[in-house]
C-alpha cells in the first residue's frame, strides 16, 4: 500500500467573532442561541481543524425532534 502525504488544515486562530454562528438540522441554517465554542481538534496531529459553536438545550430539543421525525 502506498503512503499518502497528509496535508494540514489551514489553522484557525480563534472563533469568529462578527460572524453569526450558523448549524444546520433539518434542513435548514438556523443562528446558534447557546454561547460559547469548542475546539475541534485533528486526533492524529492536535491541531486545532476549526471552532464549533455549542448549542443551546432549544436547539438540541429541535434537532432530537427532527431526527425522531425523519425515521
Amino acid at each position: 500500500m502506498a503512503s499518502e502525504e497528509r496535508t494540514a488544515a489551514p489553522a484557525v486562530e480563534a472563533p469568529p467573532e462578527s460572524a453569526p454562528a450558523l448549524r444546520n438540522y433539518a434542513g435548514a441554517w438556523r443562528e446558534v442561541e447557546g454561547t460559547g465554542w469548542l475546539e475541534d481538534r485533528d486526533p492524529a496531529t492536535g491541531e486545532l481543524a476549526a471552532w464549533v459553536p455549542l448549542s443551546g438545550a432549544s436547539e438540541v430539543d429541535a434537532a432530537v425532534r427532527a431526527g425522531r421525525a425523519a425515521q
